[in-house]
């Protein structure tokens, strides 16, 4: 674990902070970090499903949004099925639209990590679906997370504990600590990824 000041950019706590661990659903900060970086407007965004994502994710075991093929949707809500549902096919169609598939996607994440000094991390897919080489360590993600901090884009979505889509769809945050809702809740949490 880290327990990390952002305001004073020191480490306050640490605990085996290099073990390799396995990153599950924060696999898709990078996702949400490449996708704003290579979108200047995600309002003015819309993607369409592909017929190979709507196949590959139809029956997963991973939490989905469950578009169908030839669905479009909005590059802001994509953000949103990724960060604050967790959904593993709106991670697949951002990759999708960045990279042309996820494979080449991929090569991406494991590049933007390296440039950003994540050291020990590998990644295999864009979901965090278990894999025993998809891997990170505590300071890796806290490094991830503090890149991708700098996003208001990103902030302003992994804050709220409900959204809705152009589509009027409500996404629940799987982050139960800022739901007041839930009893989970606490009132000083703004994020980020569960």
């Amino acid at each position: 674990g880290i327990l990390y000041n952002v305001d004073t950019d020191t480490v306050v706590y640490s605990d085996d902070i290099d073990k390799k661990i396995y990153p599950a659903s924060l696999t898709k900060i990078m996702v949400a970090l490449l996708l704003v970086e290579a979108e200047e407007d995600l309002e003015d965004l819309t993607l369409t499903v592909s017929e190979e994502v709507y196949l590959e994710y139809r029956y997963s075991e991973a939490v989905i949004a469950g578009f169908e093929a030839g669905d479009t949707v909005n590059g802001h809500d994509l953000l949103a099925y990724t960060m604050v549902k967790s959904c593993a096919d709106a991670s697949a169609v951002i990759a999708e639209h960045i990279a042309g598939s996820e494979k080449e996607f991929i090569k991406m994440m494991n590049d933007k990590a390296k440039e950003i000094g994540m050291t020990n991390t590998h990644f295999t897919n864009c979901h965090g679906l278990h894999d025993p080489d998809h891997y990170s360590t505590v300071r890796d993600l806290c490094i991830l997370t503090k890149y991708a901090m700098q996003y208001s884009v990103i902030t302003d979505v992994v804050k709220v504990a409900r959204y809705i889509t152009k589509d009027d769809i409500t996404l629940a945050a799987t982050n139960l600590l800022i739901d007041p809702n839930s009893g989970y809740y606490y009132s000083y949490a703004t994020g980020f990824k569960t």
